[in-house]
């Protein structure tokens, strides 16, 4: 059984919320606007995860993946490219 997590500060879990979903630490607004609500919420955090910053994230980290195993999967005479759109 794993032991029960102490609170985390609102400001600690805010920042690494946004640092893991969106790749950037909060503004200043957005601390402010969490800190008058006093809490963040499971909609909150599916807000973060619907925005264009966590797609982009997303696609990034992904893409990695893809060009850091491509060249194992793909046998040629190093006359291949991988391209695409941002």
């Amino acid at each position: 059984m794993c032991a029960s997590v102490a609170k985390v500060p609102l400001e600690r879990h805010l920042r690494q919320l946004s640092l893991d979903l969106l790749g950037r630490p909060p503004t200043i607004e957005e601390y402010r606007a969490y800190q008058a609500k006093g809490s963040i919420s499971e909609d909150d955090i599916q807000q973060m995860m619907g925005s264009e910053e966590f797609y982009a994230r997303m696609r990034g980290y992904h893409r990695a993946l893809l060009r850091s195993n491509i060249s194992a999967s793909i046998t040629n005479q190093n006359d291949s490219r991988l391209s695409g759109t941002a």
